[in-house]
């Protein structure tokens, strides 16, 4: 059985940064793009948020399911 360092799983933001900047494939279209500066603020403020709530997330998370959900709205703006 393989050894996982889960902590360092965990912490890999490289991962979730090309996650999160790949929506901006499907979102480009509505006018609505994720800079590297907006992108590090946001996984700034999910890692955060896991800690302070003592929660952890595993796979890709929420951030681009929420990005996909609000990509179209009217209200982002």
């Amino acid at each position: 059985m393989e050894h996982y360092d889960l902590k360092k799983w965990m912490q890999n933001g490289e991962l979730v940064r090309k996650e999160v900047l790949a929506c901006n494939e499907y979102t480009k279209k509505f006018g609505v793009t994720l800079s590297e500066e907006e992108t590090n603020i946001l996984l700034s403020d999910r890692k955060d948020s896991l800690q302070q709530e003592g929660r952890i997330e595993f796979g890709e998370g929420i951030l681009p399911k929420l990005i996909y959900a609000f990509c179209d709205s009217p209200y982002i703006y």
